[in-house]
């Protein structure tokens, strides 16, 4: 049985990238986040693995926990939840989803082995109150909640949440 860490090291070692990198934002020039970490750069992988067919959408980028057994699909969203359009980032988390499923089949990975988190790390909201934050923190949104067979958990944050979590989890920047 093959692992999903070491079967993307060794098939798709030109896709690896920082997670600085893949959380650019090309329309406003600005990068969401300034860690170096190295992670899949799932926009190139998911190009690479077209193979000449219409590319499907993906998400921005995949965290490989082979200790924990777990895989992050995150997408960076430099917009305020409430422009955040809902219906091309359920394309991206399905579309992203099915890619990382193929290739799982193709390297005979199993899914079972694996716990499958869906990220969206949006722009904050610095206006919001701190009682409002609160009840936020148990919120998904996007309508992703109806895609919750597609993934394990759901996570909904802004960028100031994400960048925290993973810097404490990975002790990156």
């Amino acid at each position: 049985m093959a692992e999903l860490c070491y079967i993307l090291r060794d098939r798709y070692q030109d896709s690896f990238d920082s997670l600085k990198n893949t959380s650019y934002d090309k329309e406003h020039n600005i990068f969401m986040c300034q860690s170096p970490m190295e992670v899949i750069n799932f926009d190139k992988l998911t190009e690479h693995n077209a193979n000449g067919k219409k590319l499907p959408k993906s998400f921005d980028a995949l965290i490989c926990d082979e200790e924990e057994k777990k895989a992050y699909c995150i997408e960076f969203k430099n917009q305020e939840k409430s422009i955040v359009n809902n219906k091309s980032l359920q394309e991206k988390m399905i579309e992203g989803k099915n890619t990382l499923d193929r290739i799982m089949a193709q390297n005979k990975v199993q899914r079972k082995n694996y716990q499958f988190i869906f990220c969206v790390a949006y722009k904050p909201n610095h206006k919001h109150y701190r009682y409002r934050r609160k009840i936020e923190e148990r919120t998904i949104y996007f309508n992703l909640e109806r895609q919750e067979h597609t993934f394990d958990k759901i996570i909904t944050k802004d960028i100031v949440f994400f960048t925290d979590q993973f810097r404490r989890k990975y002790e990156c920047q």
